[in-house]
């Protein structure tokens, strides 16, 4: 999918086909993370369920940067991917209920962590084009200042002449 991105020209580009695909394949390894401790864990084997945790708990803190620019594929990629996990570890039973209940305050933490990151994208594009708008105003300005300079280079250059003429004639009477 990114050799196909990649090879697109700006005027082809159809950004909501593209989150649609991009939707498609969080929701895919959302799913390929969420439900893998059905097919490769083994749930009598601490280290296994260890493991498993570890490696969740990597891919979500993983994706967080990348993923909060979108909150919700965010949410719906930590949702598919801990619930699933969480549900089994709960309905196992025993020691497994405390981290299912690890696993998803953990999810919640990241979703707070996600959506005070996608504010903070959101504020800095938002300033970005503000400044941008303030460079466009202060050029504006700069030309009118550089503009009111000239002119008054030039008024007060006919001015000294003007000035100048009678007080040279009035110096010639004088002497």
């Amino acid at each position: 999918m990114g050799f196909r991105f990649n090879k697109i020209s700006t005027t082809d580009f159809d950004a909501h086909r593209w989150i649609a695909y991009f939707t498609v394949a969080v929701i895919c390894s959302g799913l390929i993370v969420g439900f893998s401790p059905f097919l490769f864990v083994d749930l009598l084997d601490p280290i296994s369920i260890a493991f498993l945790s570890f490696v969740i708990f990597g891919t979500l803190s993983g994706s967080l940067a990348a993923l909060s620019n979108f909150k919700f594929i965010y949410y719906l990629f930590g949702m598919l991917s801990i619930s699933p996990v969480a549900i089994l570890f709960y309905n196992e039973g025993g020691a497994l209920v405390y981290m299912s209940f690890l696993l998803v305050v953990f999810m919640i933490a990241h979703l707070f962590f996600a959506n005070n990151l996608y504010k903070s994208i959101v504020l800095s594009i938002e300033q970005r084009f503000i400044n941008l708008d303030l460079v466009k105003r202060l050029e504006a300005q700069t030309i009118l200042a550089e503009q009111a300079s000239i002119d008054k280079s030039r008024f007060l250059a006919a001015t000294s002449h003007d000035l100048r003429q009678p007080l040279h004639s009035l110096a010639l009477f004088l002497t």
